[in-house]
């Protein structure tokens, strides 16, 4: 077709739609560069014309703009019952539409495993529909359509997105791009993902942010089918059979024991390059030591929850291992032989009993991510203690997240100011004055940080974090659990701040120690956490303060007998926590203009507060 015959019909195109309201839908749009040469054809008054799009892509969803007009997304929901069910006996059972007594089971199964989507119901079934209306047929459909064991605890628990992440970067799938980490452009993947809706988000951060995704049991089963044809991927589980000749997949989940996992010889273990085990036995811990000898190129180890008591030594044999995952398992010691490990890039020891950490741990020149910590009660944190490295610490210049390090040392403080690639850094602290002036220099340095966690070892210290001038403008995480004889300055400069918790500051009943006045300017505070941090007997929200703000938890404020609400204060309060207040005897004044608000969580308070909730809620 010539360039002027398009050009003469879309003009006779735009003669006749001018005369004309219409309402145009475009279905199933997938680019925005489609939406712009269909829009350029249009005439450009649209008066009473509308145009509707369906996409399966959030972001052409939002883009496809008329100029001058705002954008509606409806973001359309699964059906849920008994709308799913119509939908699907309309499809399977065209004759009479309804579903056979003998089918009414194994059609539930079915229609579940469709999780409410319209497109997958009317897909499976219109595939009945061309089938025989038996059980045997329904059962084969089912069996097709896979079972939920096999990925559901893979998925569940990859499903973090930090940790995901960081297996794409161990795996190697996230390339570098100008002016963006490696996490980031993973971040950039994910929400992609997210909003192509292959992949769901099961439950998000209060910053807006996904905390745990999965993706629906449909696309799953296309996905581990796929991935066995690609050998991207072999799922291992008791029921797995020998079926010709070796598989030669890169990555394995171990759903079964390990001594049927050495058993299978249909597997070839040397090519593994992630392995990541989920099923434990009794003997665990003699059996990987046998099987971690068969693999020869591993990137990636994850034994997380494993009976371990100890760093099993075959480990240190895997010296292309990038990310090592030993989290909740029971090892008591690093050994020295860690060293090996010259690629490690992350190692998770969290909730392990490790509390120190050797000197050859400084070998890891490659290491981003290093965590070490447990709880020894229900609000005590253990760090680990790191002072054998002191200030060569700083050489370890690759780290992005640490956490937790006890922290008593000055030289120890100077190899933390070297680590000017931070985001991320958890504190345990017993310093003196001097010294704690000197951790406020070093964190100065950190001007990557973006989550901040300094708690005091011991519980009536007082953190010293007042001389900080010239603070990471971009912290957007900030936890402080000690004694404050003041609100440090500089938090209130903070405008990228979007959470902040004080714990057991137990400020002064003075005016100035009050800390809202110093925390309701921040304009992108999302959660305020505030537990045994301030002594004085009222706390005020004046009107057009916290203007962001979505959770509030007040704890254990032993003086406090008035919360007070201006209106305009808190407009979009969606959660509000009041617990172990014991003078507080009344809702806060003015909680009837905090109009968003969804939840209310009160325990632990006095009986006067408890019967002054019966009107309120009789009423």
């Amino acid at each position: 077709m010539s360039r002027s015959f398009k050009t003469d019909a879309q003009e006779e195109l735009k003669h006749i739609l001018n005369q004309e309201s219409y309402l145009l839908v475009l279905d199933d749009l997938w680019d925005t560069d489609d939406w712009t040469r269909i829009v350029n054809a249009l005439p450009s008054d649209f008066g009473r014309r509308r145009i509707i799009i369906t996409t399966r892509d959030s972001d052409v969803a939002k883009r496809c703009v008329l100029s001058g007009s705002k954008p509606h997304v409806e973001e359309l929901q699964p059906l849920s019952r008994p709308d799913d069910w119509h939908l699907f006996c309309n499809k399977a059972f065209t004759s009479n539409v309804m579903c056979p007594r003998e089918l009414e089971k194994l059609s539930r199964d079915i229609l579940k495993k469709c999780e409410g989507l319209p497109f997958a119901i009317v897909a499976v079934g219109s595939l009945l529909s061309t089938r025989q209306k038996t059980p045997y047929e329904f059962q084969k459909l089912l069996s097709s359509l896979g079972s939920e064991m096999g990925t559901g605890a893979n998925l569940s628990m990859i499903g973090k997105r930090g940790r995901l992440i960081r297996l794409w970067i161990a795996e190697g799938f996230i390339k570098k791009k100008t002016g963006k980490t490696l996490e980031m452009v993973a971040e950039d993947y994910l929400n992609e993902l997210i909003g192509r809706n292959l992949v769901q988000v099961s439950s998000w951060d209060f910053d807006g942010r996904p905390r745990t995704c999965r993706v629906r049991s449909l696309v799953r089963e296309f996905l581990i089918q796929n991935s066995k044809e690609e050998n991207y991927v072999t799922i291992l589980d008791e029921l797995s059979t020998a079926q010709g000749e070796k598989a030669r997949a890169r990555r394995l989940s171990g759903q079964c024991s390990l001594p049927i996992l050495s058993s299978k010889k249909d597997l070839e273990l040397s090519c593994i390059r992630t392995l990541s085990m989920f099923k434990w036995c009794e003997s665990f811990s003699s059996d990987i030591r046998k099987v971690l000898n068969q693999f020869k190129f591993l990137k990636v180890l994850d034994l997380e929850g494993a009976p371990l008591g100890i760093f099993p030594e075959e480990i240190f044999k895997l010296t292309l291992l990038k990310c090592l995952s030993l989290r909740g398992t029971k090892i008591k010691e690093v050994p020295k032989s860690i060293k090996k490990l010259a690629f490690l890039e992350t190692l998770n020891l969290k909730h392990t009993k490790v509390t120190v950490l050797p000197l050859e741990i400084l070998a890891l020149k490659f290491l981003r991510y290093l965590f070490v910590y447990c709880y020894k009660a229900e609000d005590a944190v253990q760090g680990v203690d790191v002072q054998s490295l002191a200030s060569e610490i700083g050489t370890l210049s690759e780290l992005q997240k640490l956490s937790l390090i006890r922290v008593t040392s000055a030289k120890l403080i100077e190899g933390l100011g070297a680590l000017t690639n931070l985001t991320n850094l958890g504190l345990l602290v017993g310093l003196r004055k001097e010294d704690g002036k000197k951790l406020c220099e070093a964190i100065t340095k950190m001007q990557k940080l973006l989550s901040l966690d300094v708690t005091s070892i011991h519980q009536d210290q007082y953190l010293v974090l007042d001389e900080m001038p010239n603070c990471p403008q971009f912290l957007q995480r900030l936890f402080l659990k000690g004694r404050l004889s003041k609100l440090p300055r500089w938090i209130s400069s903070l405008d990228s701040l979007v959470k902040i918790s004080l714990r057991g500051s137990k400020l002064s009943a003075k005016p100035e120690n009050n800390p809202l006045p110093a925390l309701e300017v921040l304009p992108n505070l999302l959660e305020l956490v505030m537990v045994d941090s301030y002594m004085g007997e009222e706390l005020e929200f004046r009107a057009n303060s916290f203007m962001k703000l979505k959770i509030l938890h007040l704890e254990d404020l032993g003086s406090l007998n008035t919360v007070i609400v201006e209106e305009t204060a808190m407009p979009k309060l969606e959660k509000l926590t009041i617990c172990k207040c014991k003078k507080l005897e009344m809702l806060p004044l003015g909680i009837n203009s905090l109009t968003e608000l969804e939840e209310l969580l009160l325990y632990d308070m006095n009986e006067n507060f408890l019967s002054s909730l019966q009107p309120v809620f009789h009423s």
